[in-house]
């Protein structure tokens, strides 16, 4: 339960320090970006005794696990920091089927990705095993670790 409070947490701050708003220096929102940083944004997941899973099975399905990450289109103006430790365990994200996109990120922006401000990403591990495992006909398995990955396609079920 413990490490659900922290998950959560984590997730809580990369939503709350993360607003929507416009490209290209206009104000207002716009369906064109997911996230925009304009002042401070830290975003931070400690796990010990690590056991993070996202597991799919089936047909035509997405996996997709985001530690300290930003998905989509992500503008980064100010200041990002992202920071993922892990101790023990083992984080996974396995897709069995066909036709599945599988997609891991760990503090790590992936989508259509802009930074004139500062941005650090650092992913520490002990004793931690990381791994993607993808299986299947017509599947794709994508993972980021302390990455920026501009690859618009690997986001939200498309390819």
């Amino acid at each position: 339960m413990k490490k659900l409070s922290i998950l959560a947490l984590a997730l809580f701050a990369a939503t709350a320090f993360a607003s929507g708003g416009g490209h290209g220096g206009g104000s207002g929102p716009s369906a064109a970006t997911d996230v925009v940083i304009s002042g401070t944004s830290t975003q931070s997941a400690t796990l010990n005794g690590v056991n993070v899973s996202n597991r799919v099975s089936g047909n035509d399905n997405i996996g997709q696990q985001n530690l300290a990450s930003n998905a989509g289109d992500i503008d980064i103006r100010g200041r990002s920091t992202q920071t993922v430790s892990a101790r023990g365990g083992s984080i996974t994200n396995t897709v069995t089927g066909n036709d599945n996109v599988a997609s891991q990120n760990l503090s790590s922006n992936v989508g259509s990705v802009s930074i004139s401000g500062t941005s650090t990403q650092t992913t520490s591990t002990t004793y931690a095993n990381v791994s993607n495992h993808v299986s299947g006909r017509d599947n794709s398995g994508t993972q980021n670790i302390a990455s920026n990955n501009s690859c618009t396609t690997c986001v939200g079920g498309t390819r």
